[in-house]
């Protein structure tokens, strides 16, 4: 069973690991264990197994929030992340040589 998702227009800065670069997206939901990323800018393109770092800014709770995650599916400016716990994302860079 799948985790349930809420829907958000909340803005995103992405950082990809081991590529450089990021952009800025619009989090078009969002669940305890992922999320569905849009951007608008045709060039930029994510792919399958990218590890990224997602800084969002709650305004409504004055807070700020970073989570790191990897790409699961991709389709042409939407992305999914399935969110992963700092262990998960060093086993997975040291995995892949990016650390």
């Amino acid at each position: 069973m799948s985790a349930e998702r809420y829907p958000t227009k909340e803005r995103a800065e992405v950082e990809i690991f081991g590529r450089g670069g990021g952009i800025i997206a619009r989090i078009k939901d969002l669940s305890q264990t992922g999320a569905c990323i849009q951007w608008e800018h045709d060039e930029f393109q994510l792919h399958i197994g990218d590890l990224v770092r997602m800084r969002v800014n709650l305004k409504a709770l004055k807070k700020e929030h970073r989570v790191n995650a990897q790409v699961v599916w991709t389709d042409r400016n939407r992305s999914g992340l399935q969110f992963l716990t700092s262990d998960q994302l060093v086993e997975k860079m040291l995995f892949r040589g990016i650390a």
